[in-house]
């Protein structure tokens, strides 16, 4: 112990500190754990309020829960839903970019000016690089992409 200094000494002492802190965050840990509690245990439920509970709900207040919900989809059903058709106008532009490999290209639009994506599935006829387009123009969470691509109007 003579040959200890007073920095080896500190050193073991913090090192001592934290495995003593170590070992009661261990316990802790053990002492809240949710393993092996039972499935009631661990089931929380919500009261006629919105509340969280450890009491299970009425059973008269879920069945006019489910009575009201049932006829609330009723009633949002029943009504046909009608099919909304968007009006798309063809508009004209020049194929700036086309890779026949790939199956891709662009096409500069005639009237924004801006590039539109083109994949060979939307195009009716073979098209090439400088080829002037009729498409329809739709957008997607990417950007605008060309469909129903023709070289006539």
């Amino acid at each position: 112990m003579a040959n200890e200094t007073f920095n080896k000494k500190d050193r073991e002492k913090k090192k001592r500190i934290k495995q003593r802190e170590k070992l009661e965050k261990k316990s802790m840990r053990k002492a809240n754990s949710t393993k092996g509690k039972s499935l009631d245990e661990m089931l929380v439920f919500v009261d006629a309020e919105g509340n969280l509970t450890n009491t299970p709900p009425d059973e008269l207040w879920v069945r006019d829960l489910n009575l009201d919900i049932k006829a609330e989809v009723a009633v949002t059903t029943s009504k046909p839903l009608k099919k909304v058709q968007e009006v798309r106008e063809r508009r004209k532009g020049k194929l700036s970019f086309f890779d026949e490999k790939k199956g891709y290209g662009f096409i500069a639009d005639n009237e924004s000016g801006q590039s539109v994506f083109v994949h060979k599935t939307q195009c009716k006829t073979p098209v090439f690089q400088g080829d002037t387009l009729y498409f329809e123009l739709e957008k997607n969470m990417k950007g605008s992409f060309a469909m129903n691509v023709d070289k006539s109007h």
